[in-house]
């Protein structure tokens, strides 16, 4: 590996975790604690998907990307008729990460399928949160009845 990918790898792994931590702290204001609506955690959510969104667009924009043109492996029968299959056909498995489209002649979105994949991350990301919040409740009522001690007013 030259420095230069070792570098990216390096930051990008902090970043990650940074990122990671900060969506974990995130949704600790679900609790009771704060007064909110879903209207309002999915203003916030909406920003998310939008700043991943234009970090995803900014690497897609780049030459390396395209001269690669990763793409998420597709059945060939779930292609657009006409379009060609310009997926890299590799052993390894495509990193959890990418997200891509085949390629048009023009680079061009006609049928909004990256709006629809983005969207589907979000959804996604959203059943894992659901998930995530209802294995917490389980394991609370598992757990038994809350053991903290309360006073009461004589």
């Amino acid at each position: 590996m030259n420095d230069k990918n070792a570098n990216f790898h390096r930051l990008a792994q902090k970043r990650l975790e940074s990122i990671s931590e900060a969506v974990r702290i995130f949704g600790n204001l679900s609790s009771n604690n704060y007064d909110w609506s879903p209207t309002d955690v999915q203003s916030y959510l909406d920003h998310v998907g939008t700043a991943i969104h234009e970090m995803t667009e900014r690497f897609h924009g780049t030459k390396r990307w395209k001269d690669a043109n990763p793409v998420i492996p597709l059945p060939t029968e779930d292609l657009p008729e006409g379009a060609e299959d310009t997926r890299i056909h590799t052993d390894e498995p495509p990193p959890a990460s990418s997200v891509a489209l085949p390629r048009s002649p023009a680079n061009a979105d006609p049928d909004g399928l990256h709006d629809d994949i983005a969207g589907l991350e979000e959804m996604v990301a959203m059943q894992r949160r659901v998930i995530e919040d209802l294995q917490m409740k389980l394991n609370a009522y598992r757990s038994g009845p809350n053991t903290r001690t309360t006073s009461t007013a004589a």
